[in-house]
């Protein structure tokens, strides 16, 4: 089935390749647990080389533009290099994969960047976006209304997922059961669903609208998707994704932002107890009735990846030391719950630093546009300091910052 899949994609891309990459962009990004029908190839992986190539083959890279802001090409080239070296000085060693990675994380968004040429493009990008997240969300509901995700257990039944989806357990948070819907796992939700409200809130400011009940529909599916992931990580996502509503007087004058204010307030009013359940269990999370990860656990872990990251503390181990050589020996490692657990282990004091190096210039190359958009990437950071989330990488972010970049570009004050 994947196989087809993956001859599909592979036509539409030669056929109609930029539409091709903008679908892929904002649909397959999301879902790199996808199998490719290719033994230990995952289908993201191989379709985003081949539409890279395709990026020189047809003569895409000939067509001028606005170059791309050197505080995304910078960080992204010193990431890159440094997983190299760590490859080569470390313990672990595939260097054909870890350049995949650099491919697939960082040159990808620069193809984005320079198919996003237009306000037509951009709102190519924007429906394809729009549709994928609502069928996200809606399937969430039906996840929620039938107890269980018979998407997941088909992928993983049949092989189509190469990692089990909706690993993290069907278990109950706050009375509702976890979902993921058709991503990775339910942390993954969380997380993608409050940075896509943030999108949607941009758009309503600039007046940006693709389709009107699409918009609406997700406007309300969204926050609710991110309680369903049950994560407290993602629920500090997306709050860190509203604190500038309060303050952001373009968005204030809104007619969206009246009655997301007054549902808002109705919601916590009417749901009063539900909303202290998840303050309590994110301020005590020891004590906390809901399970998860505990302070105990995330020093266990931060201890048993020191000792690691002793061992070759500037580059690193070399990617995936830390799932194929210390979980098996270290059960309590679990998910290892942040990113800096196998950043560290992995790439050492350089990886940490290229990471926070992503991020900074994400930060600066958003605030040009807006001082608003400088939450968008410290939300991501917050989330995945405090849980891994595993399928929502970098080139997320960047691809993410492109289109919030963009839309300021097209439909901002000039």
């Amino acid at each position: 089935m994947m196989i087809l899949v993956l001859l599909f994609l592979t036509i539409y891309s030669f056929v109609r390749y930029r539409q091709a990459v903008l679908l892929c962009a904002s649909s397959l990004l999301f879902m790199p647990n996808l199998a490719s029908g290719i033994p230990n190839v995952k289908l993201l992986y191989i379709i985003s080389m081949l539409q890279v190539c395709l990026f020189y083959l047809k003569g895409y890279y000939k067509k001028k533009d606005i170059p791309y802001p050197k505080w995304l090409l910078i960080p992204s080239l010193t990431t890159s290099v440094g997983y190299i070296i760590s490859d080569i000085y470390g313990i672990s060693h595939n260097l054909p994969v870890v350049l995949v990675n650099c491919i697939c994380y960082f040159y990808y968004p620069y193809i984005i960047w320079h198919l996003l040429d237009s306000k037509r493009q951009l709102t190519s990008f924007l429906k394809y976006l729009l549709m994928f997240f609502t069928i996200v969300g809606v399937y969430a509901m039906v996840e929620l209304a039938v107890g269980r995700n018979f998407i997941a257990d088909y992928f993983n039944e049949y092989g189509i997922s190469e990692a089990m989806m909706g690993a993290e357990g069907t278990s109950e948070r706050f009375g509702l059961l976890r979902c993921n819907s058709i991503l990775p796992y339910s942390s993954a939700l969380g997380m993608l669903s409050a940075l896509m409200f943030f999108i949607l809130l941009n758009m309503k400011t600039l007046k940006v609208q693709i389709n009107k009940n699409k918009e609406n529909i997700l406007l309300l599916l969204l926050p609710f998707c991110v309680l369903l992931s049950g994560t407290r990580s993602q629920f500090c996502v997306f709050a860190i994704c509203l604190m500038p509503i309060f303050v952001w007087k373009d968005f204030l004058k809104t007619k969206t932002a009246k009655i997301l204010l007054f549902l808002g307030v109705i919601v916590l009013i009417s749901f009063s107890g539900l909303f202290y359940d998840i303050a309590y269990s994110i301020i005590d999370s020891d004590n906390s009735k809901v399970g998860g990860s505990s302070s105990d656990l995330r020093e266990i872990q931060l201890e048993i990846c020191l000792q690691y990251f002793a061992q070759n503390p500037i580059w690193g181990n070399g990617r995936n030391y830390i799932w194929e050589y210390v979980r098996p020996y270290h059960p309590m490692l679990m998910g290892a719950e942040s990113i800096w657990f196998p950043t560290m282990v992995d790439y050492g004091i350089v990886g940490c630093i290229n990471y926070l190096f992503v991020i900074l210039g994400t930060v600066i190359t958003l605030y040009r546009k807006s001082f608003v958009l400088c939450f968008f990437p410290l939300a991501f950071l917050f989330g995945k300091t405090v849980s891994i989330v595993i399928g929502v990488e970098l080139s997320t972010l960047l691809i993410f910052t492109i289109l919030l970049y963009k839309m300021y570009t097209f439909y901002g004050k000039q």
